[in-house]
């Protein structure tokens, strides 16, 4: 879920559908072609282990 757009409902709707949810990520790191900003982002995240599993 996009930083800012988590709520407890979304939680609930996903734990309840067998999703799981990855919150406090930027969402545009994963995109299918992220802009340079973006793909820093998440090499530096992935290079330092901050990445969600």
């Amino acid at each position: 879920m996009q930083q800012g757009a988590e709520s407890e409902a979304a939680f609930r709707y996903c734990e309840q559908h067998g999703m799981s949810a990855v919150h406090h990520e930027c969402i545009l790191m994963f995109a299918h072609d992220p802009g340079f900003v973006h793909r820093a982002h998440r090499w530096f995240r992935g290079t330092f282990g901050h990445l969600p599993a």
